[in-house]
């Protein structure tokens, strides 16, 4: 089956009527907080607090469905509460004015009347923002990068003391003709810094792909002016056909990493080059780079999907070898040779024809244990592969479901491990699933 791209939004030109979700799970704890990006037009944002007794969802799923919920590996089938990020909406304030409208009262203010979902009664689309989230922990309050998709812009918001999100634009290329906050990826050290890719943006030399990198001037911003933007790497401007085509032919599946010293660095795949490369800082703050690839090129093709984790001053990667069909894994040390290639999983299946596995990696580590999670494109289920004195693999779903769509484990400890189920038997329904991995 086709697999949307990583962190792309759902429900979109034939990948589902109905909304989709994608979740974000930060920190080891699965009570602290998950994000969600919902795709129907109506509404944008969500955080999703598992410990939540309340379920704030619309009633009609045909009309706006909404089923999110936990996973029967849980322990009881704990609700979860849906707040906006953008244009903000206070939990649990049935007064609050969402895009300018009223919703309808709540009468006993107890979150279950028909009119009490994730929009308090409000009908009318809004703005159509939360594309390519990316989400990280500031402290103890969560900060999130996302593409306005209606404006073409990268947006920021962050949680304040208060519970309330303050938004605003970092980066917007709307009069250029360009598409502006794909493949957001947020990364919060002294100052927040943000690495995203701007399609077909025009320029004297014609209309390129961009691999960017936004950097805050303080920890708090709160303005496009608090931050400054530079081009890490550039490329002719893929032309596309499909929704389903890579939609950029530089910084595709970005991860953004810091290492023990402070330095970025950029992992990337570039589809010019059909090459897995990282781009590292030179010094700290310095905002140069130098580039690496790490694998492929030539009559290769590897590097999709990667997802890439940093412990002190060594990366982790995961990725696709898109020719093989295989899921692989090595780490790279900057300033160093990559470690050799570790063969992950190589699609063989007992009595089946080959597999092709490795769509939506997702990488953590667990002290010393490296975990992923990948889809089996055959089967449509999520796999987890676990190294530990070598790789051990299990399928953690199975059945007639569609899973393992906008896979996310935490990128350090044993925390839950989310996806977007859909089921084939309704048209447009989609579950967030978390699951202990």
């Amino acid at each position: 089956m086709t697999v949307p791209h990583h962190g792309q939004a759902f429900g979109v030109d034939g990948e589902g009527a109905g909304p989709a979700v994608a979740g974000h799970v930060l920190g080891v704890d699965p009570q602290r907080r998950v994000v969600v990006r919902s795709v129907d037009g109506r509404d944008d944002v969500h955080a999703i607090d598992p410990v939540a007794t309340k379920h704030v969802a619309p009633q009609d799923a045909g009309r706006d469905e909404r089923d999110v919920d936990a996973s029967a590996e849980r322990a009881t089938d704990a609700r979860i509460r849906l707040d906006e990020l953008d244009h903000v909406l206070d939990r649990g304030c049935a007064e609050e004015v969402v895009h300018g409208q009223t919703p309808a009262a709540d009468a006993d203010d107890d979150h279950t009347d028909q009119t009490d979902h994730g929009r308090l009664g409000v009908e009318q689309p809004g703005p159509d923002v939360g594309a390519w989230t990316s989400v990280r922990l500031a402290g103890d309050r969560v900060s999130v990068a996302y593409q306005d998709r209606d404006r073409a812009a990268l947006r920021y918001a962050i949680e304040g003391a208060d519970g309330v999100f303050h938004a605003h634009d970092v980066d917007d290329e709307a009069d250029a003709g360009g598409d502006v906050g794909l493949y957001a990826s947020l990364a919060i050290g002294d100052v927040p810094s943000i690495a995203y890719v701007a399609t077909n943006v025009e320029t004297t030399g014609g209309r390129v792909d961009e691999l960017r990198l936004a950097t805050a001037s303080m920890s708090n911003p709160g303005a496009t002016t608090d931050w400054t933007t530079i081009t890490i790497a550039s490329a002719d401007a893929a032309v596309t056909t499909s929704a389903r085509e890579l939609p950029s032919n530089v910084g595709l599946f970005v991860d953004l990493l810091a290492l023990a010293d402070g330095r970025r660095v950029l992992v990337h795949y570039d589809a010019s080059e059909r090459a897995l490369l990282a781009h590292v800082e030179t010094a700290k703050g310095s905002g140069t780079f130098t580039a690496t690839t790490l694998d492929g090129g030539g009559g290769l093709d590897r590097g999709r999907w990667v997802s890439a984790v940093a412990d002190a001053d060594t990366i982790h990667l995961a990725y696709q070898d898109s020719i093989g069909h295989r899921v692989l894994y090595r780490t790279f040390t900057p300033g160093g040779a990559p470690s050799a290639i570790e063969v992950v999983d190589d699609g063989t299946r007992a009595g089946d024809r080959p597999h092709w596995v490795g769509a939506g990696i997702t990488l953590s580590l667990d002290g010393a244990t490296v975990r992923l999670a990948y889809q089996d494109a055959a089967t449509a289920n999520v796999v987890v592969a676990t190294r530990e004195t070598g790789w051990t693999r299990t399928d953690a779903t199975s059945g007639p479901a569609l899973d393992g769509f906008h896979l996310a484990l935490p990128r350090r400890g044993a925390g839950p491990l989310a996806w977007d189920q859909i089921s084939p038997a309704v048209a447009g329904s989609h579950r967030l699933i978390l699951a202990t991995p």
